[in-house]
């Protein structure tokens, strides 16, 4: 009589590699949510940075969401106004801000405002340092904007700040350390010729990392209350003077510190 031929036995159940598998994602989604979690709250760079270099990417950076500006119609028809990128980046000083300030009414603030501006052009004007003497202070309404030609704080294509220009924006932002009550919006500026190196994609990058790099001073060297500050780019699209000709894309080129009342 012939066997019975044994039957192999199916077990119940996933395939054990599954349970390996899940493990592994799981683990994974915990990480990213680890990494959006610390770059919400603003946690310090360099610890992010460490994890990631700990997992084989010491070359961690922040990166930055770009708002394209439109096309066709909607910016032939001028109903764009101006396109802006613009995000908070984690705060790598010393975390010792400026002391706080009370309240005042709006009779004190037009005070305040121009007592500001009359120490701002009084530095401008009484340094010994010969860029200053290009710096634009103005005080329009409520208010104040300084505005820096490009070259005088960067190089061509660049955003790191030139030694040059480091004494008046050490002097800027002591001023602004005694107001915690002013805001700082801090405006990057481009003509229209295209950029593209690997820095820098195109203008509106290049904008942002300008004006970022004036926060950072701040922020960094100065303790400047990072909340108060909000650095943003305009790229080529927001333009005092014609592209046309080589000293309107000089005008064009610019940051702007734009100081307004809380």
């Amino acid at each position: 009589m012939a066997k019975k031929q044994k039957q192999e036995e199916v077990k119940a159940g996933a395939p054990l590699w599954m349970v390996s598998f899940s493990d592994f994602m799981s683990l994974l989604l915990t990480f990213f949510v680890l990494l959006f979690a610390t770059a919400e709250t603003g946690t310090d760079s360099d610890a992010v940075a460490a994890v990631l270099a700990a997992l084989g990417n010491p070359n961690f950076g922040p990166t930055i969401a770009v708002v394209q500006p439109p096309t066709g119609a909607a910016m032939s028809s001028g109903a764009f106004t101006g396109g802006v990128i613009s995000m908070p980046l984690p705060f790598t000083g010393s975390a010792r801000f400026e002391p706080q300030q009370s309240d005042i009414d709006g009779s004190q603030i037009n005070q305040l405002l121009q007592s500001v501006v009359l120490d701002f052009e009084t530095y401008f004007i009484n340094s010994p340092n010969p860029l200053s003497q290009n710096v634009q202070v103005e005080l329009v309404e409520d208010e104040i904007i300084i505005t820096f030609a490009d070259n005088m704080i960067f190089a061509s294509g660049s955003a790191v700040l030139i030694p040059q220009t480091l004494e008046m924006l050490d002097y800027v932002a002591n001023v602004l350390y005694d107001h915690p009550m002013l805001n700082i919006y801090i405006h990057g500026h481009t003509d229209n010729v295209p950029i593209s190196t690997a820095l820098f994609p195109n203008n509106w990058f290049l904008g942002f990392a300008r004006a970022h790099s004036v926060m950072s001073h701040f922020t960094n060297v100065h303790n400047i209350n990072p909340a108060r500050i909000r650095p943003q780019s305009f790229g080529e699209y927001s333009p005092v003077a014609t592209n046309d000709t080589p000293e309107g894309r000089a005008l064009n080129r610019r940051v702007e510190i734009i100081i307004s009342p809380n």
